[in-house]
């Protein structure tokens, strides 16, 4: 897995949650601690309907601040 950022535009220097989560492997946990949980847990969901062949887990962990995505298939 390798983590992308938007290298120009409005979004740039944030986290290309597209381009990331197509990088994850099979069985692959990525854990990561936002700034904006909500906004990236929306970001994460709508990103992971794009791919319906694929298996994501998402997971939000309120008293650490954690998002947990874990690619099952």
């Amino acid at each position: 897995m390798r983590i992308y950022h938007f290298k120009d535009g409005p979004q740039k220097g944030e986290i290309d949650l597209n381009a990331t989560l197509e990088s994850m492997a099979k069985y692959e946990k990525w854990t990561t601690k936002p700034d904006w949980a909500g906004a990236f847990l929306y970001a994460v969901a709508t990103a992971v309907e794009a791919w319906p062949e694929r298996r994501y887990d998402v997971s939000f962990d309120s008293a650490t601040n954690q998002v947990t995505i874990y690619r099952a298939l």
